[in-house]
């Protein structure tokens, strides 16, 4: 009889986001984005004004067939690290964005720098974030006033990189 209690109260203290998300709308999306990467080589670059990387190594490139988006390529590099961000489409919206953070320290004793790599995976299925794993591989909690404001930026960034590289909003 504790035990149930227990389940209860930690099924309702940890809420419905705590759950991993159901497996079949990540596979679903998983077997979309493995789609989209295997095709990368047969869709269109195309950066925005057509220019070439920055020297920072700043870059932005959409990935096209035909009309249509698949993908945006973004990179944020620096003295201190780099930020990388994938988002993929299909038929025009949002369906997942893979994001890598590297960090580069101050060099240790041993002349090498220290070096922390963190990824993230954010999962959309109708403009709504499903699933989130955060860095670490770490699954988040939806219910929150971060999980809300990370859907809001994923969501409202993917829709102004899409402007600068021409991508004609369909949502």
């Amino acid at each position: 009889m504790l035990l149930l209690v227990f389940q209860a109260w930690a099924a309702g203290w940890l809420g419905p986001a705590a759950t991993p998300a159901p497996a079949a709308r990540l596979r679903r999306v998983r077997q979309q984005v493995a789609a989209i990467q295997q095709q990368r080589l047969r869709l269109r670059p195309v950066r925005p004004d057509q220019t070439q990387p920055g020297p920072e190594g700043n870059d932005l490139v959409g990935y096209f067939a035909g009309s249509a988006l698949w993908l945006l390529h973004e990179v944020h590099a620096g003295d201190s690290g780099e930020r990388q961000a994938d988002y993929y489409f299909t038929a025009g919206r949002l369906i997942f964005v893979y994001e890598r953070e590297t960090r580069y320290g101050l060099p240790q004793p041993s002349g090498r720098p220290t070096l922390r790599i963190q990824e993230s995976r954010s999962y959309f299925e109708d403009g709504h974030l499903f699933c989130w794993l955060g860095f670490g591989g770490r699954p988040r909690r939806l219910q929150t006033a971060a999980a809300r404001a990370r859907q809001q930026a994923l969501l409202h960034g993917a829709q102004a990189l899409r402007r600068q590289v021409g991508a004609v909003a369909t949502e």
